[in-house]
């Protein structure tokens, strides 16, 4: 079966569903780059970052990794998402914020429009991580679940 190219309206891109194409090869590490970055606007954030916070709040922000590990090290501490306001239009962004805590601490994901924070969106319990989301225009917590449960 000859591969077929998928293009984006306007735009020269191949669509995902090019990319899982079995017969379809991409020629070289660009051209993977391009598809995977469908998967997620930006490669530069896919990673892990571990954090064993000190202060009572840990911001992130549009460059943030994907995967954050935190520490509340003592206590209770909170987790900023980015100000949509700073987020591309219609940016398709999302976390894993797993609790990597020693003891009984929670995380708390918390709403920031740059001067105050909005309540919970999401509790995360030791040994539990949170996939939160932005979704028409407000962060949402997508799912909740054990460590266990995940390749985290």
């Amino acid at each position: 079966m000859a591969a077929t190219e998928s293009k984006l309206p306007n735009s020269g891109k191949r669509t995902l569903d090019s990319f899982f194409d079995p017969g379809f090869r991409p020629l070289d590490m660009n051209h993977l780059r391009a598809y995977l970055s469908l998967l997620h606007g930006d490669l530069n954030r896919l990673g892990v970052t571990s954090v064993a916070l000190s202060a009572d709040n840990h911001q992130l922000t549009a460059d943030s990794t994907i995967i954050q590990k935190i520490d509340p090290n003592g206590g209770d501490k909170d987790v900023r998402l980015p100000t949509i306001a700073d987020l591309p239009s219609g940016a398709a962004i999302f976390f894993v914020i797993v609790n990597a805590a020693d003891a009984s601490e929670n995380v708390l994901v918390k709403g920031w429009d740059g001067t105050t924070e909005s309540s919970a969106i999401v509790t995360i319990a030791q040994n539990y991580l949170a996939i939160v989301g932005l979704s028409g225009g407000s962060w949402v917590n997508i799912a909740t679940i054990p460590q266990a449960a995940a390749i985290v």
